[in-house]
């Protein structure tokens, strides 16, 4: 039996909340009518002509309004992208390759075909290394 009073209680609750909001204003949706209606009002001009309706309000309370109704996305709008790209100067060179660029690389790589191989490049480089060391 103290389930059936519990619920009894809950539905009492929900009926009496919305009797004391049916007879309420909302303050908010009068804000984005009027404003609708009379584009070319401020803040302060929007929250004395509701005043003088009966809805009293502070001009700051219409600025929150008003700026909320603008920056709220659309339903279905397109989320915002990744942050920005990065640059094309940062992505040809890395830590990993000792700094070189991609244009480097391939001059390596020319070189190493033409005297025919890595090791025999290496040794290229090391006889270049002493001849200019002397």
């Amino acid at each position: 039996m103290a389930k059936k009073k519990t619920a009894k209680k809950r539905t009492a609750r929900k009926t009496a909340t919305k009797a004391k909001s049916a007879g309420k204003v909302n303050k908010s949706a009068a804000i984005r009518e009027f404003a609708a209606q009379n584009p070319d009002m401020g803040p302060t001009a929007i929250s004395k002509a509701l005043s003088a309706q009966g809805i009293a309000m502070s001009p700051s309370f219409v600025s929150v309004v008003l700026t909320k109704k603008k920056s709220s996305p659309k339903r279905g709008a397109a989320k915002r992208g990744p942050g920005r790209p990065r640059k094309a100067a940062a992505a040809a060179s890395s830590s990993s390759n000792g700094g070189l660029t991609i244009d480097q690389l391939k001059a390596a790589k020319k070189f190493a075909n033409s005297v025919g191989g890595i090791s025999e490049a290496k040794a290229a480089i090391n006889a270049l290394a002493v001849v200019m060391e002397a």
